[in-house]
């Protein structure tokens, strides 16, 4: 995306090999439910590769 975005190929290189580092959107849900949370609201953007949660404490 660097490339095509600024013709230079090292920008955003950092974010794929970061990706390992994340948690899907269904182990942050699972997470979250373990803490003791309730979903309000649990959101996919960009395809999926995204997520946002609203959650309540219960």
């Amino acid at each position: 995306m660097g490339w095509a975005w600024h013709r230079a190929p090292v920008v955003y290189g950092y974010i794929a090999p970061s990706i390992d580092g994340f948690c899907t959107r269904d182990e942050c849900t699972a997470t979250l439910l373990r803490l003791g949370f309730a979903p309000v609201e649990v959101r996919s953007y960009l395809g999926g590769g995204v997520a946002g949660h609203v959650m309540r404490r219960t």
